[in-house]
């Protein structure tokens, strides 16, 4: 019996340890190690400042990442996330710098390029300087002829032309666009466009400024009147003219003091209406183009602008973690 229990303990002894042991490594398998488990909780920590609009603490805690884990597959996505929080956050400059330094040197072929160059170019329309806005775009057009926002980069190339008045290179992108998306919802809106582009771009002439002053010289009023300016030119004619009557009737009274001081009045308006002319003449295409482009920015909306820089958050956080399994 003895002999039994010890035999028993013999195989039982080696199965309870192999069963121990089993169970360790399967809570190993289970468990990821210590420094995973940080890496996702900060992953995770960074994606809820985002989601909450904390920018700021976004751009910290992204460059902390990155530089604890140098090396790191999220790197990438992280680098772009700090030039998207700039960006969302309006810190434009700031917002090119990253992304120009982070995604387009060192991940040029990365799946986030795309987006970057997108973004690089929807800052500098933000920022207004429309010229660098439209070689970004057109650069991204040429890179990613086929990406996700290469309608939208059409769009808003057209509009970035647009706001630099160069209306026949507007019309020429116009029709490169509608060739490309026939069944496009802004088709009708562009056509629109481009008929008042060729309208005013003909209509646009230059004033000659000498010509307005000779006229406002020989006739106060008649060189506002030659710059499309009726209202100064009525303005221009009865004050002027009111003054040199004023004056020569202060003179015919013997008056000395009252003809000198309607005189010099007389004259100021005179002069001040040849300057005003010459002045008309010199805007007088700048005034019209800024008209037909206010004209076109209420009536004619090819794009929201307004809300080209607002970026799917729930979109951005699936982006993100695409390469990342928790």
């Amino acid at each position: 019996m003895k002999n039994q229990r010890t035999l028993n303990l013999k195989y039982i002894l080696p199965v309870c340890l192999i069963g121990i042991l089993l169970c360790v490594d399967l809570s190993i398998a289970k468990d990821p190690p210590l420094e995973e488990s940080l890496k996702i909780k900060h992953f995770q920590f960074i994606t809820h400042l985002y989601s909450r609009e904390q920018y700021f603490r976004t751009i910290t805690e992204c460059e902390r990442y990155i530089s604890y884990y140098p090396g790191d597959a999220l790197c990438e996505e992280l680098s772009y996330l700090i030039g998207m929080s700039y960006f969302k956050s309006g810190r434009y400059s700031e917002a090119v710098n990253s992304l120009n330094n982070f995604i387009l040197t060192l991940y040029s072929e990365g799946r986030f390029a795309d987006d970057a160059q997108m973004t690089v170019a929807k800052s500098y329309l933000n920022k207004k300087e429309y010229d660098v806005a439209s070689h970004e775009l057109r650069k991204y057009l040429d890179d990613f002829p086929g990406g996700k926002s290469a309608e939208e980069a059409h769009l808003l190339y057209i509009e970035s032309t647009l706001e630099e008045k160069r209306w026949m290179e507007a019309n020429q992108h116009i029709n490169e666009y509608l060739k490309k998306y026939e069944n496009s919802t802004y088709k009708d809106v562009l056509l629109e466009v481009k008929e008042l582009n060729i309208d005013s771009a003909l209509k646009f002439k230059d004033k000659n400024p000498r010509v307005a002053s000779v006229l406002s010289a020989l006739l106060p009023g008649s060189g506002q009147l030659y710059c499309g300016r009726k209202g100064d030119a009525l303005l221009s004619f009865m004050l002027t003219g009111a003054l040199i009557y004023q004056t020569i009737y202060s003179w015919d009274r013997d008056s000395r003091l009252a003809t000198a001081i309607w005189g010099n009045f007389a004259l100021a308006f005179y002069f001040g209406g040849i300057y005003g002319a010459r002045n008309a003449a010199l805007n007088y295409k700048t005034d019209k183009e800024t008209r037909h482009l206010n004209n076109l920015r209420k009536n004619y909306p090819i794009m929201l602008s307004l809300n080209f820089n607002q970026v799917d958050k729930k979109s951005m956080m699936v982006a993100l973690s695409i390469n990342y399994r928790f």
